[in-house]
């Protein structure tokens, strides 16, 4: 199990940072991401595998006026 933005998922062996921005939203391209607390560089995303019992925390920076 794996949590993201608070919300228990199931965990997938192998699962990448960038596999879960794009299940929750593939079309808002600008994200930040924190790996249990951590930043994580984008250019990171899709090496960066996901542990059991790890917290992801997304955010969508959408521009407004």
């Amino acid at each position: 199990m794996i949590v993201v933005n608070d919300e228990p998922r199931p965990w997938r062996e192998g699962v990448t940072i960038l596999d879960i921005v794009r299940d929750l939203d593939p079309t808002l391209p600008i994200a930040v991401v924190r790996l249990n607390g951590r930043h994580l560089a984008r250019a990171d995303w899709d090496v960066t595998v996901v542990r059991d019992g790890d917290e992801v925390r997304v955010v969508w920076i959408i521009a407004g006026g």
